[in-house]
């Protein structure tokens, strides 16, 4: 939302009770932690049995839970970049800001490896980074900490997990902003989204896998590595689904060596459920792709979320390919990632809003005028309310043609459709008017349409942004733009604005 002159960060009210991922650009503070190399035995505050020397800290696992500790100056509600590699053995934990679990830093027992986290230090945190060792012997080296700056268009590409009530500003693959990533709540329903060698995947058949062993989409290393060890290696999830639901299946894959060039196939299969599927055989590069096939329920149980390795059935033993990010979701579209580990998980709806008194409102005649996209069929771009659905201004997406609803006291006003057809994926740049008896809607540089009769609601409070009311009709999509004027502007001005 922006004034004709404003700052979205400084008017939006956003909340997301969960994490949110998303390509953004993202830049970095300052390294917080002096010596986290440990090339020299200092900097640090050890307790028992901890020892800084051949360039790693170690423990020797007999002393119980006890830790190596720096300030580094964290700040509360602050988010922070948190990277380390475990040399040898297992190092217990890593806490940012605390001793408590609240502090903790991913999961917990890692053994060797990279490993890179988001970590947001909760309220009442202090200003010290904890490594912790409990009856367990392990090195640590390269530990770094630096705070995350989100939506920098400075900064470097990357697809990263936005913490609660971030908002979402993403960008294309070549680093054109497509805008503020509005959301539904959705569940991943395969719980184990980058480890494939979990018992949760059940069908493992002539191939071998190795979780953590390349670097994942987001730049972690949490992809898994598949080897073949026949002719015909696939994987398979057990996925519990409903009768009259769609369901969408994304997987990341990318082709190593001989595999290049071969094409997968990534699909549903039935099993004790029913699914007509589509798949996905676009052959493998070098590169990471992300794999999308959607499907129809007809019968409930489980089906086969189904990776085969080569479709062909022409793999030789040793043979390899890289997966990453496997998610099911309910819908008939996908939406962004949302990591897993042992556990479906669920991300939360985006909720963002802006009180009318922060962009001068007037009451009298107004201009709305919004830039956006949609993987949805009936999105609101836009809606201003006084918080409930019975007196309000909608813009909204209905028969295929983008709408401009207006609602008093429950009473109809007035409903003028855009003459401009709608599809999904498409940007549209659609102006919204209003005053008393002069109701008008303009999308991509149309001659505007108009109702011209009907009265503003006058106890309005709110502008939802890519919802109708509250989380209702989210937008699943995005808003590259959105501008308010506090006056009816000439038809030839929606035209050009909408152009």
């Amino acid at each position: 939302m922006a004034r004709t002159t404003g700052n979205a960060s400084d008017l939006i009210t956003f909340s997301r009770a969960s994490s949110g991922t998303a390509l953004t650009k993202v830049a970095y503070g300052s390294e917080l932690v002096t010596n986290g190399t440990f090339d020299a035995d200092s900097d640090w505050n050890k307790s028992t049995n901890w020892v800084i020397s051949g360039g790693v800290a170690s423990n020797d696992g007999t002393s119980g839970f006890v830790s190596l500790s720096q300030d580094i100056g964290v700040e509360e509600n602050t988010t922070y970049e948190v990277t380390f590699t475990v040399v040898s053995g297992t190092i217990y934990a890593v806490r940012l800001g605390g001793f408590t679990s609240a502090h903790q830093v991913g999961s917990l027992g890692y053994i060797a490896g990279t490993y890179t986290f988001l970590k947001t230090a909760p309220a009442g945190s202090n200003s010290v980074l904890y490594i912790a060792s409990n009856n367990s012997a392990g090195s640590i080296d390269n530990i770094s900490v630096r705070e995350v700056f989100y939506n920098d268009p400075t900064g470097t590409l990357k697809l990263i997990s936005h913490p609660t009530n971030k908002p979402r500003v993403e960008y294309d693959a070549n680093g054109v902003a497509k805008g503020l990533l509005i959301e539904e709540a959705r569940t991943n329903l395969i719980p184990d989204s980058e480890d494939l060698t979990a018992a949760s995947w059940a069908g493992k058949t002539q191939h071998t896998g190795q979780a953590n062993a390349a670097i994942s989409p987001a730049g972690t290393q949490t992809a898994t590595r598949i080897t073949s060890t026949g002719t015909d290696p696939y994987l398979f999830h057990f996925t519990p689904v409903t009768a009259g639901n769609d369901y969408v299946l994304t997987v990341w894959l990318r082709g190593i060596g001989n595999t290049v060039g071969r094409t997968p196939r990534v699909w549903f299969l039935n099993n004790s459920g029913t699914i007509s599927s589509t798949f996905d055989s676009t052959p493998l590069t070098d590169s990471w792709q992300k794999y999308t096939v959607t499907g129809s329920c007809t019968g409930s149980g489980t089906v086969l979320t189904r990776i085969d390795f080569d479709d062909s059935g022409l793999s030789a033993p040793g043979e390899q390919v890289d997966v990453w990010g496997a998610q099911v979701e309910a819908g008939s579209f996908p939406t962004s990632y949302i990591p897993t580990s042992g556990a479906t998980a669920t991300r939360s709806a985006d909720i963002a809003s802006v009180s009318v008194s922060e962009f001068g409102y007037n009451q009298a005649q107004g201009s709305v005028v919004v830039e956006f996209s949609s993987k949805d069929d009936d999105p609101s771009p836009f809606s201003i309310s006084d918080g409930t659905p019975t007196n309000r201004m909608l813009s909204y997406v209905n028969s295929s043609n983008i709408r401009w609803y207006i609602l008093n006291g429950a009473a109809s006003q007035a409903n003028v459709a855009s003459s401009v057809s709608y599809n999904t994926d498409t940007n549209y740049k659609a102006a919204s008017v209003y005053a008393a008896n002069d109701f008008a809607i303009s999308v991509n540089g149309e001659l505007p349409q108009i109702d011209s009769a009907g009265s503003v609601p006058t106890s309005v409070s709110l502008m939802n942004i890519g919802t109708s009311n509250s989380g209702g009709g989210p937008l699943n999509g995005h808003i590259k733009s959105i501008n308010y004027y506090p006056l009816r502007l000439s038809d030839a001005k929606l035209q050009e604005l909408t152009s």
